[in-house]
């Protein structure tokens, strides 16, 4: 099972092993900085103030440079000091961060009782989906990588939903707190909303809306893990936090209404068909043509996942899918953004910092 997670996570990246690599424009963009970071972290100091950026701005509390995730750090300098020489594309933590993905998968779904083989199919589908791997290409790296660890966490929230106790919820918080220093904070905001309403859909199809003290005793354990990894990502979040008065999105909060930044890459409904055919709309750059200001490539899933799916709701078992349909949906209608009508107010008003990010479509 290991060696063909590693060999799914590998093939992507093949033409990097001959001595090609990956030219994203955000990737190119961030090389200066992410050398002078790493010129700093050489010196035994961390780079706090970049001034040739909007006139000046905090490092760290930007997220420009903010070295704070254990796993991509000694990725990072064991790529860069002892397979190159200076900076080089992340190609190998992408390539450990889908084996990350196809493991949690896997054990997710062999955690609610499917088989190895059928795990296994699922988890290599979710490695090789394009719109995934294309991140990378992009290079909106930490957005990789935080989607990459989400199964993980929610297989290791699960252990805590079916048997609660402290000896679980550490690991999940532990988990939690690597995917939150993952820095891609929107993501990992729809991630912890998702899995809400999936354990709390979960737990009253499980016991019924009448045993709410058996509710709330397994509620409060995951609670507990979130609390574990907020407060452990909270050298990244508390800056980010602060600063985010005088960042740029701090004008979403007021501009909602009108359409303005926050409302910006609001997921077109139309643009459902690229989940089952990715050139419904045209593909990407210039040649797409749907309801998104702009696109380098679709959201895609595939005919063969949307094909299970539909198989999994006729199954003995298709009773496990509804609380993630029941999120899933719940994260739609926040990615469709300001296309939702008066659901985007309701969004704004109800939910913290949802009014702070743009590109809702993520959700």
């Amino acid at each position: 099972m290991i060696a063909v997670l590693v060999l799914l996570a590998v093939l992507p990246f093949l033409p990097f092993f001959t001595g090609e690599t990956l030219s994203a424009s955000d990737t190119i963009k961030s090389i200066p900085f992410m050398q002078w970071g790493l010129d700093h972290l050489a010196q035994g100091s961390l780079g706090q103030w970049i001034p040739g950026l909007f006139g000046g701005m905090p490092a760290f509390a930007a997220l420009v440079t903010a070295p704070v995730n254990p796993v991509e750090v000694s990725l990072l300098v064991f790529g860069q000091k002892l397979l190159f020489n200076g900076y080089a594309d992340p190609v190998l933590p992408h390539i450990v961060y889908l084996m990350v993905l196809g493991l949690g998968v896997w054990l997710f779904l062999r955690h609610e009782g499917l088989s190895a083989a059928g795990a296994l199919l699922l988890a290599g589908l979710a490695m090789s989906m394009t719109t995934l791997v294309g991140l990378a290409g992009a290079g909106h790296t930490v957005k990789l990588w935080t989607l990459c660890q989400m199964p993980l966490s929610l297989f290791l929230l699960a252990r805590v939903y079916r048997n609660p106790g402290w000896i679980r919820v550490l690991p999940a918080g532990f988990a939690l707190g690597l995917l939150l220093l993952s820095k891609h904070v929107q993501v990992a905001y729809y991630f912890l909303l998702g899995a809400g309403i999936y354990f709390l859909v979960r737990a009253i199809l499980d016991h019924g809306p009448g045993a709410w003290k058996l509710i709330v005793s397994r509620l409060a354990f995951l609670l507990a893990a979130v609390v574990s990894g907020v407060l452990l990502a909270s050298i990244l979040f508390l800056p980010v936090l602060n600063y985010s008065d005088q960042s740029i999105r701090s004008s979403a909060s007021e501009t909602v209404t009108d359409g303005g930044y926050a409302a910006a890459y609001s997921y077109p409904p139309e643009d459902l068909l690229t989940w089952a055919i990715p050139a419904a709309k045209g593909y990407g750059g210039g040649d797409y043509w749907g309801g998104l200001e702009y696109t380098a490539f679709p959201l895609t899933m595939g005919l063969v996942p949307l094909v299970l799916l539909a198989l999994g709701l006729f199954s003995p078992g298709r009773r496990r899918i509804y609380p993630l349909l029941l999120a899933a949906g719940f994260l739609f209608l926040m990615g469709i953004g300001r296309n939702g009508g008066p659901l985007f107010s309701v969004f704004v008003d109800l939910f913290p910092f949802y009014a702070k990010f743009r590109a809702h479509m993520w959700a």
